[in-house]
């Protein structure tokens, strides 16, 4: 009952927010709803399950009326018309794919990620904005601990995030979190905030490394890995605070351990197990037909969501099979060249806008580096992951966008110091 409360409580305020105060509240309770999805909110009570799109209806339209936008959607850099090449390609390859329906659909979706990019870098365009949208995805961190240990030892050996939308999958749970663990880290370690904050953050951060570790999986731990220690090379100022939260968050996770992720681990590790690890051998078949069905489909692929078809008849299944097991062969298969290289443009964009805001020394260096070493590790953990349509990708970029523009345009973000 009380997640079904929290819900209604986050659909609410964001309602209430679009039509009294600014559309950017729709967003903000649009970004939660990405991690906290309707249908997880409370299995025992019907919850609608259009209200993120009702909410993201609303914002578009009173945005269209709204008085405090001059120039609506006038703001179109070089990182949206990329997202618009990947859209035209989808579109191409959806024509010609085996199931045009699931091409379709996941391209109506993709037109939906283009539509809120292009929102949510017009719309966010002071520093009180960009902080409360962080604010949110701090929430959906939470969310996401909370459903850890509410649904603990219900899954299996290891955790799968049931009902959870874009990050049912184990895998999917533990990339998501990769993604925005570095920000619970950088409110724990700004002297700023209130102690209890800091405290608050602590023990989430301890959350996350435990979730990620249920979870049981290997690009989890990869990806995990990879971005402690980018965390650790670029908190250059920070860094014996940072190693005291880890040392700490590390040893509080270890008596709590399955040796179930023990045998994951070493299985990772050791040779002799490599061609008897049915899974880790999926996905090197998954990459091979991968790369055979782009150079027979070069420009468009097979159509998104299609590869699993591909891999049926590869595997003599009648129906689907296999994904691709990664965002970069899903990328390349699904949608060939056309959306493939625009999304590695979009990816280098990204960085480039980073360091571009980092050298003006204007903008938060600790937020900065909170959003490239997330990215950092969660690219390492959706190497083994098909995540092309995980929308926070491009939430990732049009803020390195946001922070690029507002370090120009405002002086700043009036935000925490890392």
């Amino acid at each position: 009952m009380l997640s079904l409360l929290f819900g209604f409580l986050i659909a609410i305020s964001g309602l209430l927010g679009i039509l009294f105060w600014d559309p950017f509240w729709g967003l903000v309770a649009f970004a939660c709803f990405t991690h906290i999805p309707p249908m997880q909110i409370s299995p025992e009570y019907f919850v609608p399950l259009r209200i993120p799109f009702l909410l993201s209806i609303v914002t578009l339209v009173v945005y269209m009326f709204s008085g405090k936008y001059e120039n609506k959607f006038s703001f179109r850099p070089l990182d949206f018309w990329l997202l618009v090449i990947m859209l035209f390609g989808m579109v191409v390859g959806a024509a010609g794919a085996q199931s045009q329906e699931w091409a379709w659909k996941f391209t109506g979706d993709f037109a939906k990620f283009v539509i809120f990019y292009l929102l949510l870098i017009n719309i966010v365009n002071s520093a009180i904005k960009f902080k409360w949208f962080i604010n949110s995805l701090m929430l959906s961190a939470a969310w996401l601990v909370y459903k850890c240990w509410d649904l603990r030892g219900t899954t299996g050996a290891r955790f799968e995030n049931r009902n959870g939308g874009v990050v049912d999958d184990a895998n999917q749970f533990a990339a998501a979190l990769i993604l925005l663990c570095p920000i619970v880290i950088n409110y724990a370690l700004t002297k700023e905030n209130d102690w209890r904050l800091r405290v608050g953050a602590l023990v989430g951060f301890f959350g996350i490394i435990m979730s990620i570790v249920l979870t049981g999986s290997r690009a989890g731990f990869l990806g995990a890995s990879v971005m402690l220690v980018t965390c650790f090379c670029y908190f250059k100022e920070a860094r014996k605070k940072l190693s005291v939260v880890l040392i700490i968050g590390i040893l509080a996770t270890l008596p709590f351990v399955p040796d179930y992720y023990y045998t994951r681990m070493n299985n990772l590790f050791s040779s002799e197990n490599v061609v008897v690890d049915a899974s880790a051998q999926s996905r090197v078949n998954s990459w091979k037909l991968s790369f055979e069905v782009w150079k027979n489909k070069p420009w468009f692929g097979c159509g998104v969501r299609n590869f699993w078809f591909e891999m049926g008849v590869f595997e003599g299944v009648d129906g689907a099979g296999h994904v691709s097991h990664s965002l970069w062969f899903e990328a390349l298969s699904e949608g060939g060249v056309v959306v493939f290289l625009p999304f590695i443009s979009l990816i280098c964009l990204f960085f480039l806008n980073i360091r571009r805001a980092k050298k003006k020394q204007i903008i938060n260096h600790g937020l900065l580096v909170c959003l490239q070493c997330g990215f950092i590790g969660f690219l390492v953990a959706a190497t083994f992951v098909n995540r092309l349509f995980y929308e926070p990708i491009y939430w990732w970029s049009a803020l390195s966008v946001v922070a690029n523009k507002l370090s120009v345009d405002s002086g700043g973000l009036d935000y925490f110091e890392g």
